[in-house]
């Protein structure tokens, strides 16, 4: 037998059935309801849920119990998985695709950093904006203006070298 096949059914007895015992459907609705680390921590600890029933990581093969759950989980949040794996993941597959999307989802977003001097945010529209002063230990250009001899910035303005770059998150 395949060393990544499902441990075989044991008699029950005080303890019940153990998770892998437990119909797919069932299994599916428990791993749904574990948060990203938790469904991190348990495809990393056990090679079946990981790997899924045949013990191969091959597209034609059935999907894991994870990546089902992480599937379910994308559809109840409206969020579009695509058909394809991006070629950035294709040496890693679905399974770690899947939990890095939704990882990167639930990191908190900061929109604003700021410091003695000068203060970075972001709009809207995710543009970088900055404002405050340069002091001359730092130097001129560190509000990212570019501009020799612009000390002060007192409304946050876009950064013109940034114009075209969307940013998730500053610090």
């Amino acid at each position: 037998p395949s060393r990544m096949a499902a441990p075989r059914a044991r008699t029950t007895d005080e303890h019940g059935l153990s998770l892998l015992q437990l119909p797919a459907e069932l299994l599916g609705l428990i791993l749904c309801r574990l948060d990203t680390r938790g469904l991190c921590h348990i495809a990393s600890c056990c090679r079946w849920l990981y790997h899924g029933p045949s013990g191969t990581s091959e597209p034609e093969s059935q999907t894991s119990p994870v990546e089902d759950a992480l599937r379910q989980r994308a559809r109840r949040r409206a969020v579009v998985v695509p058909v394809d794996l991006p070629a950035h993941m294709s040496s890693l597959g679905w399974l770690q695709y899947l939990l890095r999307r939704e990882w990167q989802s639930a990191v908190p977003r900061s929109r604003i950093s700021t410091s003695d001097d000068h203060c970075l945010l972001l709009d809207a529209a995710d543009r970088l904006l900055s404002c405050g002063t340069e002091d001359l230990f730092h130097g001129h250009g560190v509000l990212g203006h570019g501009k020799h001899g612009q000390l002060l910035l007192s409304t946050p303005t876009p950064i013109p070298s940034m114009a075209d770059v969307r940013v998730r998150s500053v610090a």
